[in-house]
Parts: structure tokens; sequence; C-alpha cells
């Protein structure tokens, strides 16, 4: 009875240990891979609605097609706020290719410090802010100079993964600014 070759015998134990680390690693690689991804699709909605609420201040009650509702009850150019879901929208490449996937809010709020807490996007009396999809008005204020507007989006994210052990979360980007047109 011959003895198998040194490098055979060495080729075989590379080989097992292999089989036992590879899943462990490359489960870890494909994690990394999904928080990579979920972390990329947060910095793109924070920017976007960053982006929608810029839009919503520069096109204030002095412009010329004013977004939001406008001081006095007086017609707007866009009195919903349409214009200013579709700039977040537009700037939410990569995420969805469905816009439908996307919830978008926008709200004007009353900036006077007695008006504050009581515009709805924020919970005073737990200290967090109100998820986009409970949002249900345009909010208290208007689009007048030194008045707040809000833009929350909102995006369910699903493991582009199947196998990998991630629940399915949501992702939301909110930005606050102040009416300066």
């Amino acid at each position: 009875m011959s003895r198998p070759r040194p490098d055979v015998r060495a080729r075989g134990q590379a080989m097992a240990e292999f089989a036992l680390v590879a899943p462990i690693f490359f489960l870890l690689m494909f994690g990394l891979i999904e928080l990579g991804r979920a972390v990329f699709y947060t910095q793109i909605l924070d920017s976007a609605t960053r982006d929608g609420a810029r839009y919503a201040i520069v096109h204030g009650f002095q412009s010329f097609c004013p977004s939001g509702p406008m001081p006095g009850g007086v017609a707007s150019c866009d009195p919903t706020g349409q214009n200013v879901i579709t700039t977040v929208r537009d700037r939410s490449i990569g995420v969805t290719d469905k816009l439908s996937d996307l919830l978008v809010n926008v709200k004007w709020c009353d900036s006077s410090p007695y008006q504050a807490d009581s515009c709805g996007d924020f919970e005073s009396a737990t200290n967090t802010p109100v998820p986009c999809s409970a949002w249900a008005d345009l909010g208290d204020g208007d689009n007048g100079r030194s008045q707040l507007v809000t833009v929350c989006v909102q995006y369910s994210y699903d493991a582009l993964l199947g196998f990998l052990p991630i629940p399915d979360f949501t992702v939301t980007g909110r930005a606050t600014l102040v009416v300066n047109n």
C-alpha cells in the first residue's frame, strides 16, 4: 500500500478549509454590500429632500411660479406643492425605477414661537418625528417669507439578495428650511 504524496494531502486539506470558511466569508461580504446599498439609499433620499425643500423656499410667494399655499388665500401656480414633490422624485435617482415606491410629502408650517409645535410633523410628547405616511395636510403655514417648509420622503427597502436574513425596513429622508423668497 502506497501513501499519498504530501502535496495531494495538502490540497485536500485546503479544499476542506475553504468549504468551511467560504459560506461565512460570502455571507459577510454580501451583508456588507447590502449595508452599503442601504446607506447609499439613505444619502440619496436625504439629498433629494434637501433639494425639494430648497425648491420650495426659492419658490415662495414672491417668485414667478410660487409653490404651496399663498398668504391670504391668493391663487398659486402650485398650491399643493406638486412641483416640490416632482423635484424630490427627480433627485431620487438610483433608489427606485418606480416612482410609486416613494412616498413624498411636503408641509408648510407657521414659524412663530406659538405655532412651532402644532404643525404635526414632530411629536413633541415623545420627541420623535411623525412618519411621512401619517401626514394628512399641507400644514398650518403658507409659503410666505420666514415660514418653515418640511419635505419628507419614505421608501420601503427590500434586500436585493433574498437569501440574506435582512428584514425589510423603511428608509426616510427629511429636510426643513425657512422660506426666503
